[in-house]
């Protein structure tokens, strides 16, 4: 018997209710709720930034949704909160628990997950979503650039990969790489443990949708190719490869692909209501 994360019909969520969730979340500096003029969705979207993302870089992101209807919880997290699985909890919480208040029906989720950064929150996401008085049921996950694994060669890469793109100073680079050594060796390896057991639970096993690179020097294809083939062993899996994108930068270089996959996938869970 699968779980209740996603085993109910949702039904379709209203303008109020978002409208709601806004005012709960208002208090949240690294969070936003993105509403579209004209609800037309059974639930709504929740975007895990990558590391050192800020909110307004998520919201184009969020316009992919918006525009056909859906509505969006768009998140930052912080390296601190993407270290340690503590905080990660806080802040998966905040986010959640204000969406259950707004809500007065089930409603779906689906989870639109950057790099390795949003992935350390499925597990506690997941975990979140089992309680008994939850109303959200997880319809489906889309990796961007990943899953990255929590560990200390994708850490380094991504600081590299920050500081060649102008977002890490010098001190900032060593700092965060002096950082990723220490966490990894004290955490690392549980971290790994709990995201490959949540992608290997049967009971949380939904469509997926990967948006990855060929040469992304984070999450490199030969890991991502190994974890789709596993799980479209399981569960319908669609993805989409571009040649000639960076980590995290699919969507600015390539807008128009990217949004028809999001949208096909989103077709296929029959996600959106006329």
């Amino acid at each position: 018997m699968l779980s209740r994360v996603f085993c109910r019909r949702a039904s379709s969520i209203g303008r109020e209710n978002i409208q709601s969730l806004g005012k709960h979340l208002a208090n949240l500096q690294d969070a936003r709720v993105v509403c579209p003029e004209a609800v037309k969705s059974k639930g709504v979207v929740i975007l895990l930034g990558w590391a050192a993302s800020r909110v307004k870089s998520l919201e184009r992101y969020a316009d992919i949704y918006s525009r056909i209807g859906v509505p969006v919880v768009c998140s930052a997290p912080s390296l601190p909160e993407i270290w340690f699985e503590s905080l990660g909890n806080v802040k998966a919480k905040k986010l959640l628990d204000p969406l259950n208040k707004s809500l007065d029906e089930q409603c779906s989720v689906v989870l639109h997950l950057f790099s390795g950064a949003g992935f350390t929150f499925l597990p506690t996401i997941v975990e979140e979503l089992r309680h008994t008085n939850s109303k959200l049921q997880l319809s489906g996950l889309v990796f961007d650039s990943g899953p990255a694994w929590f560990g200390l060669r994708s850490g380094l890469a991504a600081a590299k990969l920050m500081h060649q793109q102008g977002g890490y100073s010098r001190l900032a680079y060593y700092s965060s790489c002096a950082g990723g050594v220490v966490v990894n060796a004290i955490v690392g390896r549980s971290r790994r443990r709990s995201m490959r057991a949540v992608l290997d639970d049967p009971a949380i096993r939904v469509p997926q949708l990967y948006l990855y690179s060929a040469i992304d020097t984070v999450a490199l294809v030969d890991e991502v190719e190994r974890e789709m083939k596993l799980q479209a062993s399981r569960v319908d899996v669609s993805s989409h490869q571009w040649s000639d994108t960076v980590h995290v930068r699919h969507f600015r270089e390539h807008p128009e692909e990217y949004t028809a996959q999001v949208h096909n996938f989103l077709d296929k869970l029959s996600f959106t209501v006329d």
